[in-house]
C-alpha cells in the first residue's frame, strides 16, 4: 500500500506545485521530478511512530525544495549523496528540517517508472 501525492491528477485541474506543470511521457516534470510519487506504507508506519508522518507527506506533496537549507521538500541527490541499498539506487530524499534525529526518507524510480520513497535512514 502506498500513499500517493495529490499532484498525480492528470485532469485539467490546477496543480499544487509549479514543478508539476510540464510532464513528459516518462512521468518526469520539467524539473526532473516525477509527478507519480508515493511513500511506502512501511515507511509511513515508522514515521507515524515518530510523529513525523504528516510532515513527510506534506514535504513530498510540496515537490522540489526551493533550497537545501531550512526548507522541506524533495531534494535530488548529488553524485556523492546517492544511497545504494538492497540493489537499488536512491536518487531523491524528502527533507524535513528539525525532523527527529535527522530522519531522511529516500526515493528511487521503481520498475513502473514511479518515484517511490521506501527507505528511511536516521543520520
Amino acid at each position: 500500500m502506498l500513499y500517493k501525492t495529490a499532484s498525480n491528477s492528470g485532469s485539467g485541474g490546477d496543480s499544487n506545485s509549479s514543478s508539476d506543470k510540464n510532464i513528459d511521457a516518462s512521468g518526469a516534470t520539467d524539473a526532473g521530478l516525477f509527478s507519480n510519487r508515493s511513500i511506502d506504507s512501511k515507511v509511513l508506519k515508522e514515521l507515524k511512530k515518530m510523529g513525523l508522518d504528516k510532515k513527510f507527506k506534506n514535504a513530498m506533496d510540496k515537490g522540489l525544495a526551493p533550497r537545501r537549507e531550512g526548507t522541506s521538500g524533495i531534494i535530488k541527490l548529488t553524485e556523492n549523496e546517492i544511497e545504494y541499498k538492497g540493489g537499488y539506487e536512491y536518487i531523491y530524499k524528502i527533507k524535513v528540517p528539525k525532523a527527529g534525529g535527522h530522519t531522511r526518507v529516500y526515493g528511487r524510480i521503481n520498475e513502473s517508472g514511479e518515484l517511490i520513497f521506501d527507505l528511511i535512514l536516521k543520520k
